[in-house]
């Protein structure tokens, strides 16, 4: 065991939010700008192109995810979504916004983890059945984030240090944990990929969240040495979603680089601090699904 400082908690704690109760290029199609959807906070953000051409008509897509995908909070809500706390506005919804004529099934729910990709997923008010029901072999467009549930590691930090206070925090376990969580969305991917052998799979890395530098603010109110262990565990889980993406042989999209300067404790954030206003507390807000779904139309249009 390596001892750390106990306030690292606090800047670990977007870990456990995850697990909830995801200019125009001339040579490209003719395209658009879809507006925020809302003068909610963190409704702005970068623009999502909309494509006109008939490059994804009658295209299927399944969106499969956790809390960061579903964006609960994030207003309009999806109210048929229940305890899984999915939005209208989720970056699924954007890129199927984005491509006229595609067909959107969002399966994404908060608290799920890389076991409930392939199982049903417990929650208070029943299961819902394992997201990769939804893939089929006439799915077109698969999307996959999910991971930061996975860590027992997170949960203890974020969730009984709290309460109880720890000294000590095992850096082997949580090294093993992220090696474990590669190794089980890669194997999720692979499975998604025998029932949809022709769908296009984009795996969305998790944003950033821990602001870069030394100096936290009221919503990471940490000092610089706890601040790097955070930003740096905040990293390594999206690192690890890539490396199950280049296990798998499928595509990544890097929010990671793609929210540089929109941490929190940033002038214009694209994620919720501590309060509930525009998203769940440390979740992405609407901004954030933005920025999200501007990455992956630009991919999926290139």
């Amino acid at each position: 065991m390596t001892s750390l400082p106990r306030r690292v908690v606090a800047g670990l704690a977007f870990a456990l939010v995850l697990t909830g109760c995801s200019g125009n290029d001339s040579d490209g199609p003719s395209v658009a700008t879809a507006e925020p959807s809302s003068e909610a906070p963190g409704a702005d953000g970068p623009e999502v192109r909309t494509d006109d051409s008939d490059d994804f008509a009658d295209q299927s897509y399944v969106a499969m995810g956790d809390s960061y995908t579903a964006a609960p909070g994030v207003e309009p809500a999806d109210d048929a979504s229940g305890l899984c706390g999915r939005s209208e506005v989720n970056y699924p919804h954007l890129v199927q916004g984005a491509f006229g004529g595609s067909e959107l099934t969002d399966v994404s729910c908060s608290g799920a983890t890389t076991a409930d990709l392939l199982a049903p997923q417990a929650l208070a008010t029943g299961d819902v059945p394992a997201q990769i029901d939804a893939v089929t072999a006439d799915t077109d467009i698969v999307t996959i984030s999910t991971g930061g549930n996975d860590f027992g590691a997170f949960a203890l930090l974020a969730g009984d240090c709290v309460q109880t206070g720890c000294e000590d925090i095992d850096i082997a376990a949580v090294q093993e944990g992220l090696a474990q969580l590669s190794t089980n969305l890669a194997g999720a991917i692979a499975q998604v990929q025998e029932r949809a052998p022709e769908a296009r799979v984009l795996v969305i890395g998790y944003p950033q969240v821990v602001p870069a530098g030394t100096e936290g603010c009221d919503d990471v109110p940490l000092d610089a040495q706890t601040l790097g262990l955070a930003r740096l565990l905040n990293q390594e889980l999206a690192n690890a979603q890539e490396r199950a993406a280049e296990t798998a042989g499928v595509e990544f999209v890097d929010l990671f680089a793609a929210t540089q300067g929109h941490a929190l404790c940033s002038d214009e954030p694209w994620i919720n601090g501590g309060d509930t206003d525009g998203a769940v507390p440390y979740h992405p807000l609407e901004s954030g699904q933005r920025a999200a779904a501007a990455a992956i139309v630009e991919l999926l249009d290139s």
